[in-house]
């Protein structure tokens, strides 16, 4: 999912809500795509029209997720990001 300029996520209580509130005059949300969930419908915003979202069948088969670089709040990302800032002699703005 990539919101470029003004996409975003927008949670509701059900498929009624979603359709109350979506795409019915200037004002409304506008959806773009949306998922049904066990406790609710998140649907992805983008008035504008920019936004992509992108189905892959797994993490590893997504080329952009390998370009991205680690989780700092994952905790074993934390753990490993904290080993590597210590084993580092770069300032961390350079780091980062």
């Amino acid at each position: 999912m990539h919101f470029r300029f003004d996409g975003h996520l927008i949670g509701f209580r059900g498929a009624k809500e979603l359709l109350g509130a979506a795409n019915f005059d200037e004002q409304a949300y506008t959806s773009m795509s949306h998922w049904s969930l066990p406790k609710g419908v998140l649907g992805f915003a983008d008035r504008r029209h920019f936004g992509r979202v992108h189905p892959w069948e797994s993490e590893e088969a997504c080329p952009p997720l390998k370009k991205l670089g680690m989780d700092a709040f994952a905790d074993d990302s934390c753990k490993e990001l904290h080993a590597r800032l210590a084993r580092s002699k770069t300032s961390l703005e350079e780091f980062c």
